[in-house]
């Protein structure tokens, strides 16, 4: 486990570190798309949005066009944690 900006971040979950870059790469990105991107099934993928969410790094808007969308972006401390975690890997 790795704490960065008093986030406590286990490192051996791929799923999330997964879902954080991908969210800083695409973000306004709605779940079916997310869920395509990283290949994961939407039951995981709702699981580990959950947990991001819990711990302040993700935030969900619902939109309503045809049909309602729910899109997700990495929040100003979400972007943080993952702009730190590449200077951390880069070194």
């Amino acid at each position: 486990m790795v704490i960065v900006m008093g986030v406590k971040l286990e490192l051996d979950n791929e799923i999330r570190l997964k879902i954080l870059v991908m969210l800083y790469n695409h973000p306004n990105i709605t779940f079916s798309d997310l869920a395509k991107l990283i290949n994961l099934e939407k039951g995981l993928l709702a699981y580990h949005l959950g947990v991001l969410k819990n711990v302040g790094l993700v935030n969900c808007k619902y939109k309503r066009k045809s049909k309602k969308l729910s899109e997700y972006n990495l929040t100003r401390k979400g972007k943080k944690v993952v702009l730190e975690l590449i200077l951390k890997h880069e070194k």
